[in-house]
C-alpha cells in the first residue's frame, strides 16, 4: 500500500462526503461533494504534491455563492453520467442537479468571470420545484430532477444513461427517465416504497440486469426492486443473516477450538446499512464472474455483508412470497436464509460464485450438505478449527466499493475507526473456502487493513489499471477537506 498524493478541495467545502472518478477518456477527473453546499472537480493530471503535502488541482467549483446549491444543502452524492462525458450529477437537499462542467467557471478565474459574478447570490430556493416561473438557471446547470420528498442520500445512473435512481431520508427511491437530453426535469418512472421503514441510505442499478434496483437502509434491510413494481421483490434483514452466519459458525467451528467458536460476534452496533455497492462500471474478470450476483452492504456493526441477489430468484423456484408476488422469496421482513427451500437455487441461477465450479471455490457454499448461504460477511470471523480471528472495523463501516482495477476480486471498505479495508470476497469462509478459514466469517478474506487517519466517509476506485499517470487507483474521502489517493494495487 502506498499513498500517492493528497488532494485538497477549496476552502469552505467542508467535510468531503463523497467522490466519484470519471469513467471517460483518460479517467483524470475526480468529483468531490462537500458538507458545506459545495462540490468541485479535481484534475488529477496537475503535477505537484505527494503523500505528505496536498495538491490544489481544482478545475471547476460549484458553490452556494455561485447559485449552484441552496446554502443549507450538503452535497451527499456525486456521479458522472456514463454516456455524456462532461455531465456531473449532484444530489443535494431534495433534488439532483446535472451540470455540464465545460460551462462552469474555472476556480482560478472565478473572481474575474463576469458570468459567475452575474449569478452570484442566486439560490435554488426558488427552484425546488420545476415550473415555468423557476427563473434563470445557474450557469452550467442542464437538468434539475426534483422528485424526492425528502433529502437525497445517493444518486446512481444506469450504464446506458437512460435512468437515474435517488434514495432519500423518507425511505423511498425514485426512478427517473433522463434519456431525453432536451428535457430539463426528466420524467418520473416509479417511486419505490414500502421497502424501508426509515432512511434509505443508498440505491444502485445492476449493470447486467438494468431493470433491477438494489437499496439499503438504516432499518438494517437490503431490498431488491423491479422498476415496474413499487414494492420490493426481495428483502434481506442483515441482522437475521448475521445470526444465521453465527449459528453455522458455532455448529461447524467446534471440536479442536471450542473457545474460538464460542466467541461473541464483533457487534457493538445494529447492522444498519450505511452504503451499498454492486460491481458496476468496469469489466469483470473471468475468475470473478460471480461478482455480478452480489451486493456489498457496509454495516453499522463494522462488517460488510455480501448478499447473493439472484439466489432468491433461482430458476428452481425458491417459492413465492406470502403476498403471492413471483420472484419474492418471503414476505417483507424475512431473511432469505429462512426461505431457501432449495439448495440448488444458486447453481441453476448462475453457478458457483468462486468461478471454479466446485464447492471449495464458492464462499457461499455451506458445509455438511446444507443449502447455500444467502450471505457471507467480511470482517466477521470466529476462527473455527484454525483458531484465526481477524475482525472488521471497530466502528461503523460507512462506505464500500468493488475495486474495478482488481476485476471485481477485491472489496474496499472504510469506517469510523479511521481504517480502510481491502478484502478478497472469494476467500470469506464458505464450505472450506479458498483461504481454508473455518466458520462463516470473513477473516481470511482480509488482504490489507490500514489506518487512514480520519473517519472515512467514502471510498471509490478506478475501473481499470490503464492510467499511466500514477494518479492512484483508490480514493478515500474523510471528515477533512482533503482526499487521499492510494496505489493499493501494488
Amino acid at each position: 500500500m502506498e499513498r500517492v498524493r493528497t488532494l485538497s478541495a477549496p476552502e469552505g467545502t467542508g467535510s468531503i462526503l463523497c467522490c466519484a472518478l470519471s469513467p471517460h477518456g483518460s479517467r483524470t477527473a475526480l468529483a468531490l461533494g462537500g458538507e458545506e453546499a459545495a462540490a468541485c472537480v479535481v484534475d488529477l493530471r496537475v503535477a505537484g504534491g505527494d503523500a505528505t503535502s496536498s495538491t490544489s488541482a481544482v478545475a471547476h467549483s460549484l458553490r452556494a455563492g455561485l447559485g449552484c446549491f441552496h446554502a443549507d444543502d450538503a452535497v451527499a452524492s456525486v456521479t458522472w453520467h456514463p454516456t455524456r462525458e462532461h455531465v456531473l450529477l449532484c444530489a443535494h437537499g431534495r433534488v439532483v442537479t446535472a451540470w455540464d462542467v465545460r460551462h462552469l467557471p474555472s476556480e482560478t478565474a472565478g473572481s474575474a468571470d463576469s458570468a459567475a459574478a452575474a449569478v452570484a447570490g442566486m439560490s435554488l430556493a426558488g427552484t425546488r420545484t420545476v415550473d415555468a416561473d423557476a427563473g434563470a438557471a445557474p450557469r452550467g446547470r442542464v437538468h434539475l430532477y426534483a422528485f424526492n420528498n425528502d433529502e437525497v442520500n445517493s444518486v446512481c445512473v444506469d450504464r446506458k444513461g437512460r435512468r437515474m435512481c435517488a434514495a432519500d431520508d423518507g425511505g423511498e427511491i425514485v426512478v427517473v427517465d433522463i434519456g431525453d437530453e432536451t428535457s430539463v426535469a426528466g420524467a418520473l418512472v416509479k417511486t419505490l416504497k414500502n421497502g424501508h421503514e426509515n432512511i434509505a441510505s443508498g440505491a444502485v442499478f445492476r449493470d447486467h440486469k438494468p431493470h433491477d434496483v438494489v437499496s439499503g437502509g438504516l432499518d438494517c434491510a437490503v431490498c431488491k426492486w423491479d422498476q415496474s413494481r413499487s414494492t420490493p421483490v426481495a428483502t434481506w434483514r442483515v441482522g437475521e443473516l448475521a445470526s444465521a452466519s453465527d449459528a453455522e459458525s458455532g455448529a461447524v467451528g467446534g471440536g479442536d477450538d471450542d473457545d474460538a467458536a464460542a466467541s461473541p460476534p464483533p457487534m457493538c452496533n445494529p447492522p444498519m446499512v450505511h452504503a451499498i455497492a454492486c460491481a458496476n462500471g468496469f469489466e469483470v474478470s473471468d475468475d470473478c464472474a460471480g461478482v455480478k450476483r452480489l451486493v456489498a452492504a457496509a454495516c453499522g456493526d463494522g462488517t460488510c455483508a455480501l448478499i447473493d441477489l439472484d439466489l432468491s430468484a433461482g430458476k428452481s423456484g425458491a417459492g413465492k412470497s406470502r403476498n403471492n408476488k413471483p420472484g419474492s422469496r418471503t414476505s417483507k421482513g424475512r431473511s432469505s436464509s429462512s426461505s431457501s427451500s432449495s439448495a440448488a437455487a444458486g447453481g441453476e441461477a448462475g453457478g458457483t460464485l468462486g468461478g471454479s465450479g466446485s464447492e471449495p471455490g464458492d464462499p457461499f457454499a455451506s458445509r455438511g450438505g446444507r443449502e447455500r448461504r444467502a450471505a457471507v460477511f467480511l470482517g466477521r470471523s470466529f476462527g473455527g478449527g484454525g483458531g484465526r480471528f481477524e475482525a472488521g472495523h471497530s466502528g461503523s463501516c460507512n462506505s464500500v466499493a468493488f475495486a474495478g482495477w482488481s476485476g471485481g476480486r477485491l472489496v474496499l471498505t472504510g469506517g469510523n475507526d479511521r481504517h480502510v479495508g481491502v478484502w478478497d470476497w472469494r476467500e470469506c469462509g464458505g464450505g472450506g473456502g479458498a483461504g481454508g478459514v473455518g466458520g462463516g466469517g470473513g477473516g481470511g478474506a482480509r488482504v490489507r487493513f490500514f489506518r487512514h487517519g480520519r473517519k472515512v466517509n467514502w471510498v471509490c476506485a478506478a475501473g481499470a489499471l490503464d492510467n499511466p499517470g500514477g494518479f492512484g487507483d483508490t480514493f478515500v474521502a474523510d471528515t477533512g477537506e482533503k482526499v487521499a489517493a492510494y496505489a493499493l494495487s501494488l
